[in-house]
């Protein structure tokens, strides 16, 4: 072997594709800042977006209809959100028979019961974080000498 081939031989073999860095990176970077100036709902126009962005107003229209994103109707269902899931909520309540909750696991039953619970508390103003997991920590506190002392005494 020359001496010329062992050193190309040390060499790593030259990488196939392209470059870290590519124009494809830049291109998904590009798609991902116009899906995410749109989805933050600022009312944005497309070149409002494109000018942050740095493209070409055409470009914003391009990937935004590329992905099926309409801004109308993404603004319109933002306005509306509680009730088309409230909507939602009530077809699928009203859909679920006894017959369904019979033939469902005892696990899933629970698991169902406990986030019916969960979602209760919340529509109800009621704390959904496990409290007395808390207090036992903060009395814990106290016992080793927490410095200074932590009041656990209730809000009137």
């Amino acid at each position: 072997m020359s001496e010329t081939q062992a050193v190309e031989a040390e060499q790593t073999p030259r990488k196939r594709g392209r470059p870290a860095g590519s124009r494809k990176s830049a291109t998904v970077m590009l798609h991902r800042e116009i899906v995410d100036c749109t989805k933050k709902g600022t009312g944005m126009s497309n070149r409002e977006i494109a000018d942050k962005v740095g493209c070409d107003r055409r470009t914003v229209g391009a990937v935004l209809a590329k992905y099926g994103i309409n801004k109308d109707e993404l603004e319109e269902y933002r306005d509306n959100q509680a009730d088309i899931l409230l909507g939602i909520q009530k077809n699928i309540s009203v859909s679920i028979t006894e017959a369904d909750i019979k033939s469902a696991s005892f696990r899933d039953r629970m698991v169902g019961m406990g986030i019916a619970i969960d979602k209760y508390r919340l529509i109800t103003g009621q704390s959904t974080a496990n409290i007395s997991a808390w207090l036992g920590i903060v009395k814990d506190a106290q016992i080793k000498g927490a410095n200074p002392p932590i009041d656990v005494t209730p809000i009137p």
